[in-house]
């Protein structure tokens, strides 16, 4: 009894369906894998499912959601009749990864570049899947000879194409976490600064910091909707904006448990940021000139709370071997943690404080030039004066005693007569 119904109930829908579905005959069958197209678009994420043979198979179109998410109105698919064949499409936005809440799942995997990235040894990709499909039945027979329809999607985007770096001191990066109640990205973006307090950003305007300044680094995870903390595992510095895996072409300011010289961590595995403190330096590649650049680069996990605290104790722990391989070694225990994401900021310039004293002590040597040369040009012009000054004294002098002379000579004629 309860099956006739069922039946009866699918021929009501289908019946209803085509009245305002316009399906060709060429639909009149059960749906295959095929009647799905999905288009991985810059900005979007669109689903379009036949809808004919979904109608055929005597389900209501109206009912396919996404990942059995047929409670929220949002997850339903919307019925696009205009389209021939009629479709059920699904539009979402592929970056639509803070809440998720139609469970979408989302991992990042590591490949070697091939094609226009084959000189690349690692290329990152976020994977975009799911699947759309009707609800269960509520057929409580012993057997049934109908089944749920399922259709599965994916969509490949390359890492850096989700990164938000529109300035370089704020670059960011983007890594997949994977909770009990679903999928989301959070976003890490690394931020400089002058003073402990972080309320000073560094300032990008080109102007050089002298050596041994003190530069503060805060990496800083955001959309961090679940329980998790930042964890640093390995920051480095370059002279050129390219990350490099050579040792001689990068200087390492912390890896695993160890730090460089006159560099401090102040937080770490710890919170929704990870902080450290460096003294500012110069690569020696720059020694002739006297403006340096200094790149960062932070190798940075999502952890939970536990985990993270397990990692940092391992460099505790007494062993032969470095605190480095030690933390690599409970990283690869622990499923509590993501895989690496690299979040980079600069350029920091730098200067000699040497060749700045000495460019300033040059400044004034040449100010002094000139002021001693505008004192003996005015000196030289004085005396010009003076001498021109002297010459007409000297001349008017000669005709006052002529004429004295000539006035001499005539009152004497004078007298004689």
């Amino acid at each position: 009894m309860k099956t006739l119904v069922a039946v009866l109930l699918g021929l009501a829908v289908q019946q209803r369906l085509a009245e305002t579905l316009n399906c060709s005959s060429v639909y009149q069958r059960y749906p295959v894998d095929s009647d799905i197209t999905v288009n991985c678009g810059p900005t979007t994420i669109t689903l379009s499912i036949n809808a004919c043979p979904v109608q055929y198979a005597m389900f209501d179109p109206l009912t396919l959601a996404l990942n059995g998410k047929h409670s929220m109105n949002n997850c339903i698919g919307i019925l696009q009749t205009t389209f021939d064949p009629p479709v059920v499409q699904f539009v979402f936005p592929f970056n639509d990864t803070t809440q998720n809440a139609c469970g979408n799942v989302i991992s990042i995997v590591s490949n070697i570049g091939t094609g226009i990235f084959q000189s690349f040894s690692n290329i990152q990709t976020v994977i975009i899947s799911g699947y759309v499909d009707t609800p269960q039945t509520l057929d409580t027979s012993l057997i049934s000879y109908s089944t749920n329809l399922n259709y599965n999607f994916s969509c490949y985007y390359p890492l850096q194409y989700m990164l938000n770096n529109t300035q370089i001191l704020t670059s960011s990066a983007n890594v997949a976490v994977n909770t009990n109640n679903g999928s989301f990205i959070s976003t890490l973006s690394m931020q400089l600064f002058t003073d402990q307090n972080l309320t000073v950003p560094l300032q990008s305007n080109g102007s050089a910091l002298q050596l041994k300044k003190k530069v503060y680094v805060a990496v800083i995870a955001t959309n961090l909707t679940a329980n998790f903390n930042v964890l640093l595992d390995e920051c480095f510095a370059t002279p050129l904006p390219l990350m490099t895996t050579t040792a001689s072409d990068k200087f390492v300011l912390l890896a695993g448990c160890t730090t460089a010289n006159r560099t401090t961590v102040l937080l770490n595995g710890f919170g929704k940021s990870a902080e450290f403190m460096f003294d500012t330096f110069r690569f020696l590649q720059y020694s002739s000139q006297q403006i340096s650049t200094i790149y960062l680069h932070c190798s940075t996990r999502l952890c939970q709370p536990d985990t993270c605290t397990t990692l940092l104790q391992a460099c505790n722990t007494p062993s032969s071997t470095s605190g480095r391989r030690r933390r690599d070694v409970a990283l690869a225990e622990n499923d509590g943690a993501t895989e690496r994401v690299t979040v980079s900021s600069g350029p920091i310039y730098t200067t000699d404080t040497e060749a700045t004293d000495l460019s300033s002590s040059q400044s004034n040597s040449v100010a002094e030039a000139k002021q001693l040369q505008g004192t003996l040009m005015g000196l030289v012009v004085g005396l010009i004066i003076a001498a021109m000054l002297g010459a007409a004294l000297v001349f008017a002098s000669v005709i006052l005693y002529k004429m004295y002379r000539l006035r001499d000579s005539q009152a004497k004629k004078t007298l004689d007569n």
